[in-house]
């Protein structure tokens, strides 16, 4: 597949749709009917290349039915042909002034030799959190150790169904900020507290 020329994620063009990409899923959601959760209408991923370049990718539901049995989050894949558009949203996922689409030219396939990393990690210092100095239309990752745990001990029913856990997180420095998980992060992590109790250190990456 190499044989054709592979393009950078930071030298892709709008004036250009010819491109041939060569990328790991390093993030995937999938949208679904509330009505019917195997109902998928739109993926949402970000993908990263050999040199750590990202952009998000959409793909919309016809495209979905010819290509989605190949995306799956963390695969490597060659995407071929897709639309490139200006990625103008007040919320990025990623630091790219770009966006990629599926279309009914676009191809997928598996790439075997894919040596860039797996999980492409943003990770931003706790003292840029507690300074306020992270742009506020991006995402980034974090990481520390759990210091506290507080679970919603609300006996209201419709609070109890938003399952909420706050946790208190420090990183090497010695800082700590305050984090929420929602829903099925804060049930994921209780099952881990829950099935280890005698376990003294937690990490987290978020």
């Amino acid at each position: 597949m190499d044989s054709k020329k592979i393009t950078l994620i930071k030298d892709l063009k709008l004036d250009r749709d010819d491109y041939m990409i060569k990328v790991r899923i390093i993030r995937m959601w999938k949208l679904t009917n509330f009505a019917n959760r195997n109902n998928v209408f739109e993926i949402d991923m970000i993908l990263m290349d050999g040199e750590r370049g990202k952009i998000q990718c959409n793909v919309e539901a016809p495209f979905i039915q010819r290509l989605g049995k190949l995306l799956e989050e963390y695969a490597a894949v060659y995407i071929e042909k897709p639309t490139i558009g200006l990625n103008v949203g007040s919320y990025r996922n990623v630091e790219n002034q770009h966006k990629l689409y599926f279309y009914y030219t676009t191809k997928v396939s598996r790439c075997n030799d894919f040596n860039g990393p797996v999980h492409g990690f943003s990770f931003a210092t706790f003292q840029s959190l507690m300074e306020n100095s992270i742009p506020k239309d991006v995402t980034f990752d974090i990481i520390g150790d759990v210091v506290n745990l507080f679970t919603d001990s609300s006996n209201n029913p419709t609070q109890q169904k938003k399952q909420k856990i706050n946790l208190e997180v420090q990183d090497l420095q010695g800082n700590r900020v305050f984090v929420t998980l929602w829903q099925d992060y804060a049930k994921q992590m209780m099952d881990y507290v829950n099935a280890n109790p005698d376990q003294t250190t937690l990490s987290i990456i978020l």
